[in-house]
């Protein structure tokens, strides 16, 4: 869809469903009113009904793009059409059969017979509307949506508009636009008055509404706590033991003095799904918080990413492999998360965050960049970054990249863990346990980083994080994790951070 629309084409596909609109009557819209229709051929949607019927309005229209991915035996009629392989296109790059696929469309759009394609600049911009995807196709799309495909299974008390519909609220859950994020309730509670028997969806509503206590207002939380909880009760009475549903509990208990008992929560959790990419990512997430990297990342390597995608599970491959000192695995996750999120303002930071400190900072930099820089990424946070850069490569004054740091850690209390990181980074732990007082204790100068939260809240992952490694040797270091009870937790457990190995 990127590449597409950088070609100058208008690109539709069901991620944009509106959450107002029966679902079926936009595709229906979409479809009669495009220029081209490309279908991507995958295992999953040469088997899927859905995507057939979409692909069958599109040949009857006369405005069907068909290209495969991987070995698949197309169905008829469509294996009597002609067919691009863009198996092995990864979105940058010459390719033979992402270039036909660019002169069908165009051919298609424009009207006569196909011109060669320029990539970057086209003579036209055409009034009709290029749709790529229909309907439960999304699978296809290198992995786009793919973290949230369900096979369709028999008896489970769904039906093939509620599986649409519970696609497009799990793929708004994993939306970096916050637009789209607010439909994923809607569509959501949609497709349980739908199939009020389909735990799936019931698990699927009470993740969305676990997500949305923990990101959400003081004034919100408790009503979505209870929501998520009262959903996942339904979805368990159907099902006891539905990974979603498991998983959205276990967001809602605390972490943050509660080490133990998440430890507990995950592992149990995990024996009924072990290899369910939600609750690996969520016991993964327990072993970053008590420091414990190379656990973490073992958790995370159970999951296919060749299968499921999830941004924040891509992002803490990257973060876990680095701390576990496995910078080669680091930079593999880094450029695999790249290429399935190219514009995903999470993976973008994940990626700075590395590359500022693992000995990358003419990288970090170039990252930085106005026009690359994703645009909802405030110009102020780059430029406490860019600053931060200079200083690591010994263009300018640690102390000014720090001022200015902490300046814009002024104006938005969220940054602490970032500005704290680079203010160790940069060789300042005083300001660095300053900060970490504030956020920890609601004490001294930044006693307003605490505002808000309660224990819930707080996490402690970056604690153990690279950038922090000439604090571990500190005494106020030992101080700290002692005040906070993660010594306790590490005696109790038997166990020890990885910094102390």
């Amino acid at each position: 869809a990127h590449e597409l629309g950088k070609c100058g084409w208008s690109v539709w596909y069901d991620r944009d469903l509106p959450a107002h609109r029966p679902y079926s009557d936009v595709i229906a819209a979409e479809l009669e009113s495009a220029g081209a229709v490309l279908v991507l051929w995958s295992g999953r949607a040469a088997e899927s009904q859905w995507v057939r019927s979409e692909a069958n309005r599109a040949r009857e229209l006369g405005t069907l793009v068909q290209a495969r991915l991987g070995e698949v035996r197309l169905p008829m009629p469509f294996d009597q059409i002609q067919c691009a392989d863009v198996t092995k296109w990864r979105g940058s790059g010459a390719h033979p059969g992402w270039t036909q696929v660019l002169r069908s469309i165009e051919a298609l759009v424009q009207g006569g017979d196909a011109a060669p394609v320029h990539r970057h600049i086209l003579p036209f911009v055409p009034s009709r509307r290029a749709l790529l995807i229909g309907g439960g196709s999304t699978v296809a799309l290198a992995g786009a949506g793919g973290f949230w495909w369900v096979k369709d299974n028999r008896g489970d008390g769904s039906s093939p508009e509620s599986r649409l519909l519970l696609q497009k609220g799990l793929d708004a859950l994993q939306s970096d636009d916050p637009e789209q994020q607010s439909q994923a309730v809607p569509l959501l509670t949609e497709t349980t008055q739908q199939s009020p028997e389909f735990a799936e969806a019931w698990g699927a509503l009470a993740f969305a509404y676990s997500l949305a206590s923990r990101d959400g207002g003081p004034g919100e939380k408790a009503g979505n706590e209870q929501r998520s909880r009262s959903a996942a009760a339904q979805a368990m009475k159907l099902d006891p033991n539905e990974p979603r549903a498991l998983g959205a509990l276990q967001i809602l208990e605390p972490v943050y003095h509660a080490w133990g008992q998440a430890e507990t929560r995950s592992r149990e959790a995990l024996k009924h799904h072990p290899d369910h990419p939600l609750l690996a990512d969520i016991a993964a997430g327990v072993m970053m918080d008590v420091g414990r990297w190379t656990e973490a990342v073992r958790y995370l390597s159970r999951i296919d990413r060749k299968r499921w995608v999830l941004p924040g599970s891509d992002r803490h491959m990257v973060i876990a492999q680095w701390s576990a000192g496995n910078l080669q695995a680091a930079d593999d996750a880094v450029r695999e998360a790249v290429e399935r999120w190219p514009q995903h303002r999470l993976i973008w930071r994940t990626r700075l965050l590395y590359m500022m400190h693992s000995g990358r900072p003419a990288e970090a930099l170039a990252l930085l960049r106005d026009d690359v820089r994703p645009s909802r990424v405030p110009a102020e946070f780059a430029a406490a970054a860019r600053s931060t850069a200079n200083a690591l490569l010994g263009q300018e004054d640690p102390s000014t990249a720090i001022e200015q740091n902490l300046k814009y850690l002024r104006s938005d209390s969220s940054e602490s863990f970032t500005i704290m990181l680079r203010c160790a980074a940069l060789g300042d732990l005083g300001s660095a346990f300053e900060l970490l007082d504030g956020y920890f204790f609601g004490a001294g100068t930044w006693a307003r980083l605490a505002l808000n939260q309660d224990d819930m809240d707080r996490y402690t992952a970056p604690l153990f994080e690279p950038p922090m490694k000439a604090a571990w040797q500190d005494m106020r270091f030992a101080r700290l994790i002692n005040k906070i009870g993660l010594e306790e937790y590490w005696r109790r457990s038997g166990t020890a951070p990885d910094f102390r190995r």
